[in-house]
Order: C-alpha cells, then sequence, then structure tokens
C-alpha cells in the first residue's frame, strides 16, 4: 500500500506552515530552532530519508504510526517533502498515505516511506502473536472406569478473552499410575484415584479434576465351542460374559492338543484372530476368532478366559470357560511323488515304487490310502503296494493317487535276456545194454533257479566209442563188453552217464532137453522165424491183446531188437497191477515140457523178500493152478526158488549169480490124475533141483516168461500203471532174458 503527499504552497499560509513544520518537527524530533527550508526557498537536493521509528515489535491487531525526516545535503530539515508508503508483505502489515501501520499477521515486515528522487528509507516491524491469558479446560472435572478412555478439549483465550486459535497446547497427568494423557488430551484411566489433567500453553496452564474407578470382573464363558475347523485351522465362538457391567470384555484364549486342558499349562495361540486379544462388540453380544497353524488330523482342547482392563497392569478377570474340543482334519494333498521316477525292469520280473504325499507347505502325509494302477498293463502291471511286474517290451506310467491328487512315474520293460543253462543232468544216470541193444538216455537243461529249460538239444558223445555209440537223440547202442561214459553238453554244460555193455549169449543147445522133444518155439539173437507162438498176455492194455513180440513196445520199449528182453525196475517206485508177460501156448494133451532161458541180473540189483515180488518162469494149467520159478519170495536175499501153487518149497534154495549170464532149463513131466509127476531144474548145466512124485493140476499147459506177477514189476519203463518197486532199492534195477525156448514129446 502507498500514498503520496504532498502539501500545497499556495493554499498555506506562511504562519500556519511554520506550525505545520514544527508539528513535523517536532514529530520528528527537531526542534524550533533546527533550520527549515521554507517554500520561498530553492528546492534543495534531498541528503538523508529516516523512518522513526526504524524497528518496532507490536502485538498482531495492533496500529503504529511511523514518521520521516528528510533533510537535504546540509542538514535542514525539509518538512513538505511528498512521502510514498509501502509493506514489504501486506499478509503480516499494511500502511496508509498517513505512515499509521494496522498489524494483520504474524512475522517481520517492512514499511518503506519513499521520496523526491527515489529517495527512501524503511523500517523493520515484528508482528508478534496475541498471548495466551487463559487456557479453559473441558469438561473441567469427569470419572472414568479403569480401562476407559476420554478426550479433553484446551481452549486458549487472549487477554480480551478471545480465542487464539492454533496455540501449542501440552498435556500432563499429576497421578499417572491413576491415569494417563497423551498429546492429543485423550486421557485413559488406569486404576482407581484421582488426577489432575493439566493444559499447559505459552506457560498458561488450565485444568480438569479426574476421579477413576475399579473395573467390575466380567463373569465366566459358558457357551465356549469349536464351530468349524480344517487342518490347519478351528474357528471358536461364544457369547460375551460381560455381566452388564463396564461394557463388553476382552478374552484370552488357551488351547492344548490331547484330551485334557488346564488354564495354568495350556498355551496361547500364536496365529490367527485368536492369537491377540478379542473383545466383543456389545454386550452379551456374540464373539468369534479363529486358530491358525494347527496340526493336521490333532485333537486339541480350548479354554477362554474374560478380563476387563490392561493384561499386565489393571486387569480384572472373569473365571475359566467350560471346554471346547475339536479335531482338525486330514492335510489336504497337494502333491503326490513317486520314486524312483523312472525304473527300468525286466519282463517277469519287478521292481516297487513308493508313493509319498505331502500338503502345500511340503509336509510329509501319512497313513493315507494310495491307488496304484497302470496306465498300459500290457507292459506293466502294479500291484496294491506299489510292486510293478514287468510284462513285455515298452515303456508305461504307473500312477499313485491319493486323496485325488496323482503323480507319475514312467517304468521301461525290457525284455528278458535268453535264459542261462546252469546244469545238465542225463537220466538214467546208469543203464546196461547187451550188445548190439540200445537204450535212450534224456538231458535236461535246468536254470540257475532250477527251472527246466524246454527246448534245448543237447550234443551227445560217448567218450569210449569202441564200447558204445550214441546217437544225435541220446540213443546209446552197445558195441561191446565194458563200460561207456556217455555225455550230453548242452550250451557249454556238460552231465555224463554210466552205461555198462554186456555180450548177449548164443544158443548152445539144451544138453538136459529129453531125447525125442520138438522144439515149439526159440526166441534168441539168431533167429526170427521161431518166434510166432510167443506173445504178451499180462498187459492187453499196453500192447493189444496177444500182440506177435518181434519187435518190441511202441513207446519206450525194453526189448533189445537182439531178440534179449530187458526189464527196468524203477527204484523207489511202488504199485500193484499186472506186469508184461511173454506167453506160450502148449498143445493140447501135452504131459511132458521142456523150457530153458539165458537170464542176467545187473551187478547192483537189488533183492527182495517181500511177497510178490520177482516171479521169473510160469507153467499153468487151464484147470487151474501153477509153478513158478520165483526170486526171493519168502528165501533169503539173492536166492532162486521153485513153488508150487504159492507156496515154497524148502529145498528149493538156490543161489542166483549177479553180473553173468546164467543158462536156466527147466523139466516137467506129469501124469494127470496121479501123484508120480516129476520137476527138474539146471543152472548152467547143473541139476539144481529133481522133485518127485508131484502131483500136477489138469487141463492145457501153458509156458510163460514173466517179468513180475500180479503185483509185480512192470515190463515197460514209462508204463503209466503203477509200478511195484524192488524193496529197500534206491537205484535202478536192470534184468535181461534171452534165448527163450520151449519144446515138448507129443503124445
Amino acid at each position: 500500500m502507498s500514498s503520496v503527499h504532498r502539501p500545497s504552497s499556495r493554499s498555506i499560509r506562511p504562519a500556519w506552515r511554520l506550525g505545520v513544520a514544527l508539528l513535523v518537527a517536532a514529530a520528528a524530533g527537531c526542534t524550533p530552532t533546527d533550520a527549515v527550508v521554507g517554500p520561498e526557498t530553492e528546492v534543495p537536493e534531498i541528503g538523508t530519508v529516516r523512518v522513526l521509528p526504524e524497528s518496532a515489535q507490536v502485538t498482531v491487531g495492533q496500529r503504529i504510526r511511523l514518521s520521516v525526516d528528510v533533510r537535504d545535503n546540509q542538514g535542514r530539515w525539509l518538512p513538505n517533502e511528498r512521502i510514498t508508503w509501502s509493506s514489504s508483505n501486506t499478509g503480516v502489515a499494511t500502511v496508509d498515505d498517513s505512515g499509521a501501520v494496522q498489524l494483520v499477521g504474524t512475522g517481520l515486515v517492512e514499511i518503506r516511506a519513499t521520496t523526491r528522487g527515489n529517495k527512501g528509507a524503511t523500517a523493520r516491524v515484528a508482528a508478534a502473536p496475541v498471548p495466551v491469558a487463559t487456557v479453559r479446560v473441558s469438561p473441567s472435572s469427569t470419572s472414568l472406569q479403569a480401562g476407559q478412555t476420554l478426550t479433553l478439549s484446551a481452549t486458549t483465550l487472549s487477554a480480551a478473552d478471545s480465542l487464539l486459535p492454533g496455540r501449542t497446547v501440552t498435556w500432563t497427568s499429576s497421578n499417572t499410575t491413576v491415569a494417563t494423557v497423551d498429546a492429543a488430551g485423550t486421557v485413559t484411566a488406569r486404576v482407581a484415584g484421582s488426577a489432575t489433567i493439566t493444559a499447559t500453553s505459552e506457560g498458561v496452564a488450565g485444568t480438569a479434576a479426574l476421579a477413576v474407578t475399579a473395573l467390575p470382573a466380567p463373569g465366566a464363558v459358558s457357551t465356549l465351542a469349536a464351530t468349524a475347523t480344517s487342518d490347519t485351522t478351528v474357528t471358536l465362538a461364544f457369547t460375551d460374559a460381560g455381566n452388564g457391567l463396564g461394557g463388553p470384555a476382552s478374552y484370552l484364549v488357551r488351547l492344548a492338543a490331547g484330551t485334557s486342558i488346564s488354564w495354568a499349562s495350556a498355551a496361547a495361540p500364536v496365529r490367527g484372530t485368536c492369537a491377540s486379544a478379542v473383545t466383543a462388540s456389545a454386550l452379551g453380544g456374540a464373539v468369534s476368532c479363529t486358530i491358525r497353524g494347527l496340526s493336521a488330523s490333532t485333537a486339541y482342547r480350548f479354554l477362554v478366559m474374560a478380563y476387563r482392563g490392561t493384561v499386565g497392569t489393571d486387569a480384572v478377570y472373569g473365571g475359566v470357560s467350560n471346554t471346547a474340543s475339536a479335531t482338525t482334519a486330514q492335510a489336504a494333498v497337494a502333491t503326490v511323488t513317486l520314486s524312483p521316477a523312472s525304473a527300468s525292469v525286466v519282463a517277469g520280473q519287478g521292481t516297487t515304487l513308493a508313493a509319498t504325499a505331502r500338503d502345500a507347505a511340503g509336509t510329509v502325509l501319512t497313513g493315507r490310502t494310495v491307488t496304484w494302477s497302470s496306465l498300459n498293463t500290457a507292459v506293466a502291471t502294479v500291484s496294491t503296494s506299489g510292486v510293478v511286474t514287468g510284462v513285455a517290451a515298452g515303456s508305461t506310467t504307473i500312477r499313485a493317487t491319493v486323496g485325488g491328487i496323482a503323480g507319475n512315474a514312467t517304468v521301461t520293460v525290457t525284455a528278458p535276456p535268453a535264459p542261462t543253462v546252469a546244469s545238465v543232468s542225463v537220466d538214467p544216470r546208469s543203464a546196461a545194454v547187451v550188445i548190439g541193444q540200445t537204450v535212450t538216455l534224456a538231458a535236461t537243461a535246468r536254470d540257475a533257479g532250477g527251472a527246466v529249460m524246454a527246448g534245448q538239444t543237447a550234443t551227445w558223445s560217448s567218450l569210449s566209442p569202441g564200447v558204445a555209440t550214441v546217437s544225435s537223440a541220446g540213443v546209446v547202442t552197445g558195441v561191446a563188453a565194458g563200460t561207456a561214459t556217455i555225455r550230453a553238453s548242452i550250451a557249454g554244460i556238460t552231465s555224463d552217464a554210466s552205461v555198462t555193455v554186456s555180450a548177449a549169449p548164443t544158443a548152445a543147445g539144451f544138453a538136459n532137453e529129453p531125447a525125442g522133444f520138438i522144439a515149439l518155439g526159440q526166441w534168441n539173437n539168431a533167429t526170427t522165424f521161431d518166434v510166432n507162438g510167443w506173445y504178451d498176455d499180462g498187459n492187453p492194455s499196453g500192447w493189444g491183446g496177444k500182440t506177435i513180440v518181434t519187435s518190441g513196445y511202441a513207446g519206450t520199449p525194453r526189448i533189445g531188437g537182439s531178440r534179449v528182453t530187458q526189464t527196468l525196475y524203477r527204484g523207489g517206485v511202488e504199485g500193484g497191477h499186472d506186469a508184461g508177460r511173454i506167453q506160450f501156448d502148449l498143445p493140447a494133451n501135452t504131459n511132458e515140457l521142456f523150457f530153458a532161458a539165458e537170464v542176467q541180473f545187473k551187478a547192483d540189483y537189488p533183492t527182495s523178500t517181500s511177497s510178490g515180488g520177482n516171479k521169473q518162469f510160469f507153467v499153468t494149467f487151464s484147470g487151474g493152478g501153477r509153478y513158478f520159478i520165483n526170486m526171493d519170495e519168502g528165501l533169503a536175499n539173492g536166492r532162486w526158488g521153485v513153488y508150487v501153487g504159492s507156496s515154497p518149497l524148502a529145498d528149493s534154495n538156490i543161489p542166483v549169480v549177479y553180473g553173468q549170464w546164467v543158462k536156466v532149463e527147466w523139466y516137467l513131466n506129469r501124469n494127470t490124475g496121479n501123484g508120480d509127476g516129476v520137476m527138474r531144474l539146471w543152472i548152467d548145466g547143473v541139476l539144481a533141483l529133481n522133485l518127485t512124485n508131484l502131483t500136477f493140476p489138469t487141463g492145457t499147459m501153458r509156458m510163460a516168461y514173466d517179468d513180475g506177477s500180479n503185483n509185480g514189476n512192470h515190463l515197460v519203463e514209462g508204463d503209466t500203471r503203477s509200478i511195484r518197486y524192488v524193496h529197500g532199492a534206491t537205484v535202478d534195477a536192470y534184468r535181461w532174458t534171452s534165448a527163450l525156448y520151449v519144446s515138448t514129446r507129443q503124445p
């Protein structure tokens, strides 16, 4: 703000002008004796300008007047100069054209007076706020319960009782044990008692009286319950037990895993809204909070306790609540991993996978049900316990599912390697054969586990080809008397069998054949035309009824091509059925009979003392009854005996020779109905038995070479019928018969 003051010389009388000059001079501190340049004087050059006072401190709202002292270069006062006034900050002070300054705001301002030639000067004016004269606190007195709060207000006033807003107020309590007050004037009641709350501004204080009463204790919660659970959380709910006094209560929560809980030993929650104090929104209102971070599949017990006030200082407590219980759910499965994640297995073999379920936090979940499946069962299958079995070469995915979440593993199945031969066995391990005769051996390959390996072909060789040869099929042929080792080789693995070869006897005539006898049938090494009277009679199901014995059994024959019958008694086998029998029907009315044969028992042939064992030669009669030469029935081991009917003759205890051919000759002469019959037996041409006065049965005679009896041993190895073993035997027993001969004297 500025103004211009220019007095008019024409309108002022000299005497009046002198008076004004004196007034200005007086105002400027001049005296009447100071030189004054009047209007009649030439206008001098301005030398100095001063604003008086040069500085001042004034309260906002007050008004002051400034004056100007203008002098020329000789120091003479120039009262009639035109003055222009201005303020550097009209927000702090304004100035009118008379130099009157009005303070409108706090701060520092410069008031400038400018005259001719832009000569001028300034005064610095500091505007101070109106001082506080009174502080008034509202309410001036109040009462609170411990724990309650109240915000007080402080009003600052000037001496004129005007409001002084924006002044700084400091709050204090005379007794912070009873009540505290913060910088905003909020009072917190602590414990019962009294305190003075003071508000101070610019050294002026105002007070309020406060009375604090004790809090009423809340009640005990009786409605605590667990209302919701998950695998890691439990939500509790109950009704406020504030007793209708002092507002709703706050609550502490405690928990314990298991089936029992006490407040003293229980733990406070560390996660969830139950971890901090829970306050009801209204007296008797519903309260709830959630505990987090619990263990899955775990039983918990819970308690709450109501309180008012501040825990650790002025809190008052209610009783312990009822107990609530809850069991957290199983943790949800987040991932399933299989170990190993990839595996290889040979077809036919197995490998085991393991499935591990984890929750979202990576914690392993135990006790969960795992469902296993193979996405390609043609390649591999999997059991309910995770055992994978290879089926065929290829690759498949094995899947384990837990709680609806699946994990996969890749299983590659490779074809099994070709089985390796670990052992070879030859059956039988020992055999006997007559020169020119054959016996068939069989080779069996087994793997390391003892399993038979089918389809393996053996390479056969004889280590003594001069004694016996062997074909590619394992058929051994006797060449010369002796013992040969026959070897079977499969995949470099060998096994041996021992084959004993013996010479077959040749027919050399029968010195004890009565003169005049006519040969009816002969079966030996040299002839084939004279066997037509012999046929099998004891095993019609195997050979067919009365099949002529010329080439042997169609299966696995033990009748050699050299007209030698071979009988094998398997060691350790027992049964009961008819054996094979080579039989010759005699002409009707035949009364005299001569029979001869060559017989050999293997050197290790076992003997028997049981009934029905090892019958050799029979003569039967159509009218019933029989005579036979038997080995060991009812006699000492290693003996032959002659039986009439079923009774042995005590004096026919004839030793048996083993390991060589023995010629047996037998003569019978019957006189039907009379007791003067004759029976003679020669062994190797020596009369071993001479019986007379025998009574023979009636009827047509039949001559038989029997390799057993009705409870005896079979002629053919491999016969499907059961075979009676030679008692006590642990080895296979071989017996050979050759040069069968029968003759008679026709009546």
